[in-house]
């Protein structure tokens, strides 16, 4: 049984009990106080309380689904955005189909009464497999003035920014006797002793603009790997006892494989 203190006499008494034994005073106000301090607090209040504590449970739930519908929205356009990213430029990549070669026409050359001048008819092909960065495989001859052709061995080919005669106009090289750029380049590789000035400022020139080389081996086939896409212009001369031949094509080099096919350059014969 509970017990409690009587506030007049301090005894302990019972918690039910209505009056002190002790010393008679009443604890009847007590049981009332609480009674009235119960019934003043009505049971109805927690109707809207609970009522309010639903409408919040359901907007959390809303809110944080809003937030997860977000979230897979944000995870879709990312994956999205991340595979077209990843899938290749289609541009870039050409079949290995006849109909898919790239045809470059080669420089053009004057014919002069000194020199004799190949005909404006070579052409290079290039054929694209793919990648990164682009492989280039070249494969030149040259048909001497006997009309034999023979592979063009231990001959350096260049890949240059711009075009030869550009480069020697911008070096301010004289041509000489009337000739082209061109053939005036030719003939001072031809007989560096004795157009030496014109052949020291013409290989300068040159040395600025090249941005890939390769030498040829004694079949004429050369490689040159890691060059970047683009345009460029391939460069080479080659000389003989008495002429000299000149390759000065524009070439769109692409991404992947791409093999130059350059037909028989004739010489250009020089004539005493």
């Amino acid at each position: 049984m509970p017990l409690t203190n009587c506030p007049e006499c301090n005894h302990e008494v019972s918690a039910s009990a209505e009056s002190c034994p002790n010393c008679g005073h009443p604890f009847a106000n007590k049981t009332v106080t609480q009674t009235s301090t119960q019934e003043a607090f009505p049971k109805w209040v927690f109707i809207p309380l609970a009522l309010l504590g639903v409408v919040l449970i359901f907007a959390l739930i809303m809110f944080m689904q809003n937030n997860n519908d977000s979230a897979s929205d944000v995870d879709v356009n990312i994956n999205a955005s991340k595979q077209t990213a990843d899938q290749p430029d289609s541009t870039v990549v050409l079949p290995d189909e006849p109909d898919k070669k790239i045809v470059v026409p080669p420089s053009n050359a004057d014919q002069t009464s000194t020199q004799t001048i190949p005909p404006d008819t070579q052409t290079t092909v290039i054929e694209n497999d793919s990648p990164d960065k682009g492989t280039v495989n070249i494969e030149a001859k040259v048909t001497n003035t006997d009309g034999k052709t023979t592979p063009v061995e231990d001959e350096k080919f260049y890949l240059l920014d711009k075009q030869l005669e550009s480069i020697l106009r911008d070096a301010n090289i004289k041509p000489i006797n009337g000739q082209t750029l061109v053939n005036t380049f030719g003939l001072s590789v031809l007989d560096p002793g004795k157009y030496s000035e014109v052949n020291k400022k013409s290989l300068e020139a040159i040395e600025d603009h090249v941005k890939y080389d390769t030498l040829s081996d004694m079949s004429g086939k050369g490689q040159m790997k890691g060059v970047e896409p683009g345009s460029y212009y391939l460069f080479a001369i080659h000389k003989t006892a008495n002429g000299f031949a000149v390759w000065s094509s524009p070439v769109n080099i692409k991404a992947g494989e791409n093999k130059l096919v350059l037909p028989p350059a004739k010489l250009t014969e020089v004539k005493n």
